[in-house]
Parts: C-alpha cells; sequence; structure tokens
C-alpha cells in the first residue's frame, strides 16, 4: 500500500493558508494559497491525494471541521 504524498502547510495572516510541495527549509517555496484550513485540507486530498503537515501546528479551532487534528 502506497503511502499518501506529504505536502507542507502553514498560516500567513496576510495571504491566508498555504501549502507548497517545497519543505520549510527550502529558499524557493511556491505556494497555493486557501482561505480556510478545511479548503486546502479537502483540495489537497481530492486533487493530490496527498496530506498536510502543517508547519508550525495549527491551532485546533483552525482544524475543528477538516477532519485532522
Amino acid at each position: 500500500m502506497r503511502m499518501p504524498r506529504q505536502v507542507y502547510g502553514w498560516h500567513d495572516p496576510r495571504r491566508g493558508f498555504l501549502v507548497s510541495r517545497e519543505p520549510p527549509d527550502s529558499p524557493v517555496r511556491p505556494a497555493i494559497a486557501f482561505e480556510s484550513a478545511e479548503e486546502a485540507i479537502a483540495s489537497i486530498k481530492r486533487s493530490r491525494r496527498a496530506e498536510i503537515l502543517w508547519i508550525p501546528p495549527l491551532p485546533k479551532e483552525a482544524l475543528r471541521h477538516a477532519g485532522q487534528s
């Protein structure tokens, strides 16, 4: 059984919830912006069959309805 790919997510107060294939220490980090954590998780699970590793971890309130805790 294949493990899901992992992508990296973070929250920027000005840009929203961002997701990238590049790790946090990457010098160039293109990202896709979403309005909510739920929207990011649903989109990534549906289109990429991946899971998001939030760095730093999001507060539980941000993930309450997103299916991750």
